[in-house]
């Protein structure tokens, strides 16, 4: 779309810059001509972005303005400019596909740069057809979509429900503490479990012993 317009430009005679933006004003592609100012590149982005945040080409804003003393404020929001060259791309209401305004600068008058740009949307008329089409048939879509009953969007959510895993239970709880050098029957031993190896008279035959003796021992000092 930017080139086309340098390119309709260029055959008029006219170095422009030519910059296309998106619903949100955001730059989308900028071409400058090799003989075009270099404040034109800043200004046809600014144009663009003024048709798109309006919806209106710059060259009506500035009529308003002209007429009507209580649209002055329009020329004063920042990064709108408000001179001819800014067209936005449409049908109805609604943008075209992506992209939202071309801005046009570099024409010895606003009334240049904006015919430039009608030129490069009728050249391109068939590709903007186009992309009408596809954009009305994702809306389309997006309508079935909407309007599937609320039984049927719940179903289709508990089919879609993964059911959750869980690893296997943990049977016993590890003992950071401990070291391998440490003995587990003796360690058992302290909760008040007899290892089978351990007499009735609570002494270890096990070769854990020392380290349950030692333990006693602790308890005992202690009461």
């Amino acid at each position: 779309m930017a080139q086309q317009t340098v390119a309709a430009c260029s055959a008029d005679g006219y170095n422009v810059s030519a910059s296309v933006v998106d619903r949100s004003g955001v730059l989308l592609a900028m071409v400058r001509a090799g003989g075009a100012g270099p404040h034109t590149a800043e200004a046809s982005r600014a144009k663009a972005f003024t048709s798109a945040s309006s919806r209106n080409p710059t060259s009506g804003i500035a009529k308003a303005i002209q007429s009507n003393p209580d649209a002055a404020g329009m020329a004063n929001i920042p990064g709108f400019l408000v001179l001819g060259g800014g067209v936005p791309l449409k049908t109805g209401n609604e943008t075209i596909g992506a992209i939202s305004a071309i801005g046009v600068a570099g024409a010895p008058g606003g009334h240049l740069d904006e015919a430039c740009a009608h030129k490069a949307i009728t050249a391109l008329k068939d590709q903007l057809q186009q992309c009408r089409r596809h954009a009305a048939e994702k809306g389309l879509g997006s309508s079935l979509r909407a309007a599937r009953p609320a039984k049927q969007a719940a179903a289709e959510r508990s089919r879609q429900r993964v059911a959750p895993t869980f690893s296997r239970p943990l049977t016993s709880v590890p003992d950071l503490g401990r070291t391998e050098s440490e003995d587990p029957v003796a360690i058992s031993h302290i909760g008040g479990h007899r290892h089978p190896d351990q007499a009735e008279d609570g002494h270890d035959s096990c070769h854990g012993c020392s380290f349950t003796s030692s333990i006693k021992s602790g308890l005992n000092a202690y009461r």
